[in-house]
C-alpha cells in the first residue's frame, strides 16, 4: 500500500466507519442518552424536544457524512473534486466549532471532547488533502495514482 489512492481510501474508510457509528445514539432510547450524559459528568440531560432533537440530529448527520465518505472512497479518482471540497470545509468547521465550545469552559469533559474531535477531524482532512495532491501530481505526470487500478468503477 505505497500508492496515494489506496492510502486515501484507507483514510476515508476509517473516518467513514467511525462517523457511521454515530447512528447508534441517533436511534438509541432516550434513557441511554440520559445515562451517557450523566456518565460523562455532564449532569442531568435537559428535558424537552429541542435537546433530544439536537442530540439525535447531530448524530444522524455524522452517520450520514460517514456513509457519504464510505461511498466516495470506492473511486477516489472519479470523486476527487467532491472529496477535496469535503475535506477543505472540514478543517475550518472543526476549528470553529472547537473554538466556540472550548471557550465556554463549562466542563473539562466538554473542552477535551471539542479539542479531540477537532484534532482528529483536521488530521484526517490534512492527510486526505496531501494524498489528493499526490494523486493529482501523479495524474499530471501521466503516472497511475493507483497501480492496482482496483476500484468498483474500473470493474464495470
Amino acid at each position: 500500500m505505497t500508492n496515494p489512492a489506496k492510502w486515501l481510501r484507507v483514510v476515508m474508510i476509517v473516518e467513514g466507519l467511525l462517523m457511521a457509528l454515530a447512528i447508534v445514539p441517533a436511534v438509541m432510547p432516550l434513557s441511554w442518552i440520559e445515562a451517557t450524559h450523566r456518565f460523562l459528568g455532564m449532569g442531568r440531560f435537559p428535558n424537552g424536544f429541542l435537546p433530544e432533537y439536537l442530540a439525535r440530529m447531530t448524530s444522524a448527520m455524522y452517520a450520514m457524512m460517514g456513509a457519504i465518505l464510505l461511498f466516495l472512497a470506492w473511486d477516489v479518482r472519479r470523486f476527487a473534486p467532491v472529496i477535496k471540497f469535503a475535506y477543505f470545509i472540514q478543517i475550518p468547521v472543526a476549528i470553529a466549532v472547537m473554538a466556540v465550545l472550548a471557550s465556554r469552559h463549562v466542563n473539562i469533559i466538554y473542552y477535551w471532547l471539542a479539542v479531540i474531535d477537532a484534532v482528529f477531524a483536521v488530521a484526517f482532512a490534512v492527510f486526505a488533502l496531501i494524498l489528493l495532491a499526490k494523486i493529482t501530481r501523479l495524474r499530471a505526470e501521466g503516472l497511475p495514482a493507483d497501480s492496482s487500478q482496483s476500484s468498483l468503477a474500473s470493474e464495470e
